[in-house]
């Protein structure tokens, strides 16, 4: 009679007439099927681009599962792999958002030549405000009989308005 249990396969002789364990012993262990962490990686690496970012090994029900994350610069991708046949059980692609640049400012030397571009004469003033939740440069410009009020916005440069005083 054989017995397999988790800790291991049993042979256990019974006396067909008294039912007396005449002898148990214990069969050879077998050796672990379980593919190696290398031939895991050479797995992925055949069926997806990219750097292996996370590779750990998982028992579900006594069934081996390699899980990893592989990187590439448009992807991020979890794969399940069997640990004993190497097949892709599962796998889940997620597009990688682009990070947005961060948004500056122009500087204030900026805004004046702008709105130097724009308006000649000499500098008197220069504010930074927010009006409806963007940030504009108001830059005043005297020139020799006039006084010029120019609206430039702080994120594009885009010169918005220009107002003239006597």
């Amino acid at each position: 009679m054989t017995i397999q249990l988790t800790t291991g396969k049993y042979y256990i002789k019974i006396d067909r007439f008294s039912g007396d364990v005449l002898d148990i012993s214990r069969g050879e262990e077998e050796k672990d099927k379980r593919l190696s962490t290398e031939e895991i990686e050479r797995i992925i690496e055949k069926e997806q681009n990219g750097k292996i970012e996370d590779l750990k090994l998982r028992i579900n029900n006594q069934v081996a599962y390699y899980d990893a994350v592989v990187e590439n610069s448009e992807n991020k991708v979890f794969i399940t792999l069997n640990g004993v046949t190497g097949e892709i059980v599962n796998k889940k692609e997620e597009k990688k958002v682009p990070v947005k640049e961060e948004i500056k400012n122009l500087t204030k030397e900026e805004a004046i030549k702008i709105a130097l571009k724009t308006v000649q004469g000499e500098v008197d003033d220069v504010d930074l405000e927010e009006l409806n939740g963007q940030l504009y440069y108001f830059v005043e410009i005297e020139t020799d009989d006039r006084e010029a009020d120019i609206q430039i916005n702080a994120i594009t440069g885009e010169v918005k308005s220009i107002e003239w005083d006597d």
